[in-house]
């Protein structure tokens, strides 16, 4: 992955994560690789929905799609508190012991 997105995307990661009162974690940390997880799930579903393509990163652990598919409901579009409450909803179960 290039330095460059991967410092976006951290400093993203955790604007959300002050944004929202939630811990901010090392996302090199396995305690948030099922977040990490769950963000490539939707990628991978936001690229077969909306961009009609195959999945942009092709080393995705098997069956994380049939995964993503099986627990995420794809909509067309969320309003924006609907959007934050699935969200979080979705954070909570992930980082429940």
């Amino acid at each position: 992955m290039e330095p460059e997105y991967t410092a976006i995307t951290d400093r993203l990661d955790r604007a959300i994560a002050v944004a929202l009162n939630l811990p901010i974690l090392d996302l090199e940390d396995q305690r948030a690789r099922p977040i990490k997880d769950a963000d490539d799930a939707m990628l991978v579903l936001e690229a077969e929905e909306y961009l009609a393509g195959a999945p942009p990163d092709r080393d995705l652990p098997t069956g994380l799609l049939d995964l993503a598919r099986a627990t995420v409901e794809v909509k067309a579009s969320m309003a924006s508190d609907e959007a934050r409450d699935s969200f979080l909803a979705f954070h909570e179960r992930l980082t429940q012991p």
